[in-house]
């Protein structure tokens, strides 16, 4: 079995419930293949970078493979890109106590956490500072430019702009993420930026 057999078939049995095969199956891939080679669910995050199903499933099954900071993790990224407030809401305060109690926890993940929960008192502005601190600690962390993209939506501010821009560089089969460059890059005034995508767009069809 290949890394790429290995990871369909942790995803497989992970959507199916059997998370104790997945599980044991992830760790010993872990043991086979290189430490960065792609992680489970990344091609389905790669096409939709605001899902928060693939990341919650991957927490789940990283809880069961004993890897617990990784789940916790995972945890931090579907709050950061969950559009659902209600979801938010159930999980957000006990991922973000777990985050403090933890003192192994990556440096992005305070901040991550903050944000959530300043969202979910309805402050924008220090949800988005939040956000910003997060990319600073972690510049890699899709989910952080996602969160970003999210509270920008609309407004074609620069801040939209470069968020969009740093989420389809990690995960360029994201159609709606394409268009809402597109839009922002319009709404921005930017209509030379817009039509060279437009141009690529036409060209070369994003993988997705």
């Amino acid at each position: 079995m290949n890394h790429k057999e290995a990871i369909d078939e942790i995803e497989k049995l992970t959507l199916e419930g059997e998370l104790n095969r997945a599980a044991g199956l992830l760790v010993w891939t872990r043991g086979a293949f290189a430490l960065d080679a792609p992680d489970v669910f990344s091609r389905a995050l790669a096409r939709e970078p605001d899902d928060v199903g693939h990341y919650m499933w991957r927490a789940k099954l990283k809880w069961y493979a004993a890897l617990d900071m990784e789940a916790l993790e995972d945890q931090v990224r579907a709050l950061l890109v969950g559009g659902d407030l209600d979801f938010v809401r159930h999980w957000a305060g006990g991922v973000a106590a777990e985050v403090a109690d933890r003192e192994d926890s990556a440096p992005w993940l305070v901040p991550a956490t903050a944000s959530v929960l300043t969202r979910i008192d309805g402050d924008e502005a220090e949800e988005r500072r939040h956000v910003l601190d997060t990319i600073d600690a972690s510049p890699g962390e899709v989910a952080a430019w996602v969160a970003l993209a999210r509270i920008e939506q609309g407004t074609g501010s620069p801040y939209e702009v470069v968020a969009l821009r740093n989420v389809l560089e990690r995960a360029r089969g994201w159609s709606d993420g394409w268009l809402r460059l597109l839009r922002a890059l319009r709404q921005s005034g930017d209509e030379a930026a817009a039509d060279r995508l437009v141009g690529y767009l036409r060209r070369s069809e994003p993988p997705g």
